[in-house]
């Protein structure tokens, strides 16, 4: 059972691949956002 997908090796991208790989650079993105908000909270404490 297929799916209907498309082959990877068509050249083409596949839908699922380009969701995932989105939707790791979105939680990528907003992990650092929250470790830039923990190192700016930590660095305002020490001074």
């Amino acid at each position: 059972m297929r799916g209907g997908r498309p082959p990877a090796r068509s050249g083409q991208p596949d839908g699922c691949a380009e969701r995932l790989r989105s939707t790791l650079a979105a939680v990528g993105l907003a992990l650092a956002a929250r470790l830039t908000e923990r190192l700016k909270a930590e660095a305002v404490r020490r001074d």
